[in-house]
């Protein structure tokens, strides 16, 4: 049987995964309609990423990685023989990554007490007005996690998919032997979406809500507080 250390951290492993799926799934059902009175400029819909299943769409890869990392942890001894090129001490795999370590501690926390309820937290601040097409909201939401950041729900996808590379693609980890180069290009590619995304809703809201979407914008910072 393998030791409850083990257990748990490929207990944990799960739990980041499905909660990290969950943060990203639409907060209703109407968030993942495609708006036709959103801009043709709209990032997110011209890259068919504002549909009900883009989210498990997305997350499948690292999903199936985390069950496979969470199955290695599992079964995991650093005294046993590798019986998989790669997956051994001997042929460079990392105990830390699939022991409970600063390596896996740090990410998961930043998973499960940090990106996945500041997700929530955004989904439940903005109600309806949350959606994934580009749409303009109600009104502007300037109290909650809004009084501290403008974006946090940026701020929690970008630090979801950092700890989810962190955990679940490195080089050195579980699936050493299985790891692609397109993955700086696919990170890269993540990066400029949000970046596109950001700029597309700040111009759509300053046109909308003018002075007081530029006094909030002044005093609030867009992804980390007292940072930037």
């Amino acid at each position: 049987m393998p030791p409850l250390s083990q257990v748990s951290l490929a207990v944990a492993f799960l739990a980041a995964a499905w909660g990290s799926f969950v943060a990203m799934s639409p907060p209703h059902p109407s968030a993942a309609v495609a708006s036709d009175s959103a801009p043709s400029s709209d990032l997110f819909q011209k890259l068919g990423l504002t549909r009900s299943y883009s989210a498990a769409v997305g997350l499948a890869p690292t999903l199936t990685l985390a069950l496979y990392t969470a199955l290695t942890a599992l079964r995991f001894d650093p005294a046993r023989p590798a019986r998989l090129p790669g997956h051994g001490v001997a042929n460079g795999i990392n105990p830390a990554l699939l022991t409970w370590s600063p390596a896996t501690a740090v990410p998961l926390a930043l998973l499960l007490l940090g990106a996945i309820p500041l997700r929530l937290l955004a989904y439940a601040h903005l109600g309806r007005n949350f959606t994934f097409a580009l749409a303009a909201p109600s009104g502007l939401q300037t109290a909650g996690v809004y009084a501290w950041v403008q974006h946090p729900a940026y701020t929690s996808f970008v630090t979801l998919v950092c700890a989810h590379l962190w955990l679940f693609c490195r080089t050195d980890g579980a699936q050493a032997a299985m790891w692609s180069p397109m993955l700086p290009v696919v990170l890269g590619g993540l990066v400029y979406i949000v970046r596109e995304r950001v700029v597309q809703e700040e111009g759509m809201l300053k046109e909308l809500f003018g002075r007081v979407w530029v006094e909030w914008h002044g005093k609030t910072a867009r992804f980390v507080p007292g940072v930037f």
